[in-house]
């Protein structure tokens, strides 16, 4: 699994930008490669053809994970993202 980086910032080899820092029920967007699916908590959502994707955060703090499959790779990259409580 790569090493945790900014939000927002793109894991290292793999043109997926997803935020691992994020606040309970918080609207996030992200880019990966046009095409890939992108699954978190029941959510399944194809990026456009620019690789933008949108997700909704969860209500609870604690962690999310999401799954990125790309296509052409059989193996889904799984992120881990830190949900925090809204302040």
């Amino acid at each position: 699994m790569p090493s945790p980086v900014s939000p927002g910032s793109e894991v290292a080899n793999t043109r997926v930008r997803i935020p691992l820092r994020v606040q309970a029920g918080s609207r996030i967007e992200g880019e990966v490669p046009p095409g890939s699916v992108v699954e978190a908590s029941g959510q399944r959502v194809v990026a456009d053809e620019h690789g933008r994707v949108v997700l909704q955060a969860p209500e609870q703090a604690g962690h999310w994970n999401v799954h990125v499959q790309r296509p052409g790779r059989s193996t889904p990259l799984m992120l881990q993202v830190t949900v925090t409580e809204v302040r």
